[in-house]
């Protein structure tokens, strides 16, 4: 098969294998098995074969974020809403759940991101964080003011589930499958506080390991390459991560590529909730869209610019695109009649 443009490649790989030897493709020159590939990105001008895709994009100035697969498969068929450039998946929480557990057992990858008004404003305004949504394999609605932002569009998303209430569900099916888990975030003891108050209460015996947050995490530091090694060796197939956003979504961007976990799910304060290091908001107000109420009241110096400034422009931002594609369709319309 032949490319018609330039191709920037990250390596050579097999399943299982690390990064090897950097180079590219000009246009008109063959390789064996484009599936084997790892792309750091098309330069220009499009793939031409037929029946072949590239599964997601995770790229960022010549950084490699994650393995670029070709596949056969069509694009996924998970529902979705577009909203501020970014695709949030309509899935229940059982659907979410069915697609982590088939990706390991299928000895796949994937990464499994969620949102709320934070994480779109923060996606809005920072590229790096926007490509980590866009290329992610699920994102699905950890807020309420993402559903109404959604309603405000004509959209409809029916679900929202949050991770520190779904996260003893999840340890409770890693149980009864035999799947091992990571938690990485916190501070010191608070990961393993979590992973202890899970192993307690979940009915049969999960695997659980933990390590604390406060490490330096640039790649190529000392400390941050003990942690991924301790994360291997653990032989984890999930690595929840709370660092935070959009910390927490760079970190698995930066060392994924590296990580041999088939799934990675960035989950904030769920660690501080799930130890009792920190209080939630009574259940009327987290299930009624007020969650945000309570938190800014547990952490007013903190959290005051997020929500009181945050939600008002997520709110303007949401119906700038709801007129903006209107007016465009209306242009269109004209156009056409």
């Amino acid at each position: 098969m032949q490319y018609n443009g330039r191709i920037l490649l990250a390596g050579y790989c097999r399943i299982g294998s690390t990064l090897i030897a950097k180079g590219s493709l000009d246009a008109g020159q063959e390789c064996s098995d484009l599936r084997e590939w790892i792309f750091l990105g098309i330069s220009e001008g499009n793939p031409p074969w037929e029946g072949l895709q590239v599964e997601r994009i995770l790229v960022h100035e010549s950084q490699v974020w994650g393995k670029y697969r070709m596949c056969s498969g069509s694009e996924s068929t998970l529902p979705s809403i577009e909203m501020m450039g970014i695709n949030i998946h309509t899935i229940s929480l059982d659907e979410m759940l069915e697609h982590i557990f088939q990706t390991i057992e299928q000895d796949g990858r994937s990464i499994v991101a969620n949102v709320n008004v934070h994480a779109m404003n923060i996606a809005y305004e920072n590229p790096t964080f926007r490509r980590f949504l866009q290329n992610s394999d699920v994102v699905f609605c950890d807020g309420h003011g993402v559903r109404f932002g959604a309603f405000l569009l004509g959209q409809r998303i029916p679900y929202r589930y949050t991770p520190p209430d779904w996260i003893p569900r999840l340890i409770q099916l890693c149980a009864s499958r035999d799947v091992k888990v990571y938690f990485l975030g916190g501070r010191p003891s608070v990961a393993q506080k979590a992973a202890d108050y899970l192993q307690r209460t979940v009915v049969g015996q999960c695997r659980i390991e933990a390590h604390h947050g406060f490490f330096e995490k640039d790649c190529d530091h000392p400390e941050n390459r003990d942690v991924i090694e301790k994360i291997n060796h653990a032989q984890a197939d999930i690595l929840v991560v709370g660092f935070g956003m959009p910390l927490q979504e760079q970190w698995i961007a930066d060392n994924w590529s590296k990580l041999k976990v088939s799934v990675a799910i960035p989950a904030g304060a769920a660690f501080d909730y799930l130890s009792g290091e920190m209080v939630r908001g009574p259940r009327w107000m987290t299930e009624s869209g007020l969650e945000w109420l309570a938190r800014l009241l547990v952490e007013p110096r903190r959290l005051w610019k997020r929500y009181l400034f945050g939600n008002p422009l997520f709110l303007y931002r949401v119906l700038r695109q709801r007129f903006t594609s209107k007016k465009r369709t209306g242009e269109m319309q004209d156009v056409s009649g």
